[in-house]
């Protein structure tokens, strides 16, 4: 990985997935990430850390190291390209909605698929009678 552009406004990082650029809006201060088309994000806990030239490094950690590359009971989960709780929590989904997410996500790969699905329809009557009713 090499920095090949840095100015107060734009850093493009050239890496062996290909070029990343970090743009920062100054209408609004925000932070704006182009990544290539091709390079699969599966986290919302991937980090990135900047330092201006001349500062030390921060410390180095395995941020790919989270507890979604843990699975307790099974791995049904964890290869999906976006699990199932990660979808939830960046949606801020209510706990019923997502109940139904992670039961149809896994029907097919637990033994008790059927259960599953009843168990999500049963949540979405559920959902129908808290929010409609």
């Amino acid at each position: 990985m090499q920095i090949t552009e840095l100015t107060s406004n734009k850093i493009r990082i050239e890496t062996k997935l290909g070029i990343l650029d970090i743009l920062r809006d100054p209408d609004n201060d925000s932070i704006h990430i182009h990544i290539p088309k091709d390079v699969n994000v599966n986290s919302m806990y991937d980090r990135i850390t900047i330092s201006p030239p001349g500062e030390p490094k921060p410390p180095q950690k395995d941020y790919l190291a989270t507890p979604l590359l843990e699975q307790v009971g099974g791995d049904h989960y964890k290869n999906f390209p976006i699990q199932p709780v990660a979808f939830i929590t960046r949606n801020n989904l209510p706990f019923l909605e997502g109940s139904v997410i992670k039961r149809v996500c896994r029907h097919r790969l637990k033994g008790c698929g059927l259960e599953d699905l009843e168990k999500a329809k049963h949540e979405l009557d559920l959902i129908r009678h808290f929010n409609y009713t």
